[in-house]
């Protein structure tokens, strides 16, 4: 699904904008940078990027992105260390379910 990592995916409880699934909302920002630049702007507007717990999950966020025509999204997994590929998701709890890009997860520490 993602080969260029450009978009964040947002969710909070739901105000115009917020598309619903599952109890949870969710939003597309248009705004480029960094994983870092990208949580710091969640939060700024008490949200956190997505985490993805199954497949049905996942594939709502795919038709989203497309419906709305965004090429890849910002997932809230991140290394457990730089040296692993041991990913955790942003509250600590294992990836029961992950669907990478053709270029991720990538070992250059400038595409982390």
């Amino acid at each position: 699904m993602v080969d260029e990592l450009n978009t964040t995916l947002c969710f909070n409880e739901c105000p115009n904008r917020w598309s619903l699934f599952n109890g949870i909302c969710y939003w597309f920002v248009e705004k480029s940078g960094s994983f870092q630049d990208s949580r710091n702007f969640c939060h700024s507007i008490k949200a956190e990027i997505v985490s993805v717990h199954s497949v049905e999950q996942m594939n709502f966020i795919q038709v989203l992105a497309k419906d709305q025509n965004h090429t890849g999204v910002w997932l809230s997994a991140s290394r457990v260390e730089a040296e692993n590929l041991k990913f955790v998701w942003h509250d600590g709890s294992e990836l029961e379910y992950s669907y990478w890009g053709s270029r991720w997860p990538s070992n250059d520490p400038e595409r982390k």
